[in-house]
């Protein structure tokens, strides 16, 4: 009976054992299936942190080229302002100087140029002298030509006129002969036709 009890206890010790084991396992298991879902978990919001912290990189960068590309075309504008600036002032500072030239030569200038005008005033006016001296020359020329022409006409027709007045009577003459054989031929030409016409007619006569 002693050992029964003792086998009794020994079983009942080792059910407890198996109990324990058991309810730890099934702890253990439990906390691992905990542990997975809160490293599971863990490794997502890992993950949509790493891609917040990417995009918010990625959002920086973009606006720091931003404010860089900004602040360069700032400079390269004040650059480019402070460049036409200085051309201004360059060429304000030309004007003034050539202002200063003229203010300090307008008296030299204003006699030279007088003396400029006056010589172009008399160079004209020796040019238009000379072009009308030459113009009245070659009028003068025209006027000879055309005077030689004309007496060298005037003679030839009066050659013409002692010609038709030493040869008048002898043309006279040639021209009344001309004008009876003219006469005479029409005549001649008129009783031919008037002889031609009565031989016709006798002819149509006789046949009939």
């Amino acid at each position: 009976a002693k050992k029964s009890e003792e086998s009794t206890g020994v079983i009942a010790m080792i059910d407890l054992l198996i109990k324990d084991l058991d309810r730890e396992m099934t702890e253990a298991t439990t906390q691992e299936k905990e542990d997975q879902a809160d490293y599971e978990e863990m490794m997502k919001d890992s993950a949509e942190k790493r891609a917040a912290d990417s995009k918010a990189l990625t959002e920086k960068g973009a606006a720091r080229a931003d404010m860089q590309a900004q602040k360069q075309a700032r400079e390269e504008g004040k650059a480019a302002s402070t460049k036409e600036h200085m051309a201004t002032m360059k060429y304000i500072a030309s004007l003034h100087a050539e202002c200063d030239w003229l203010l300090q030569y307008f008296d030299v200038r204003k006699e030279a140029r007088t003396g400029e005008i006056d010589s172009i005033v008399k160079g004209a006016a020796k040019a238009d002298m000379e072009a009308e001296k030459q113009a009245r020359e070659e009028g003068k020329a025209a006027s000879t030509k055309e005077h030689m022409a004309t007496m060298k006409y005037i003679a030839s027709l009066h050659a013409e006129c002692d010609w038709l007045l030493q040869y008048f009577d002898v043309r006279k003459e040639a021209r009344t002969g001309e004008i009876d054989s003219i006469v005479k031929a029409k005549a001649v030409l008129s009783g031919a036709d008037y002889s031609l016409v009565q031989t016709r007619a006798h002819r149509f006569l006789r046949g009939a």
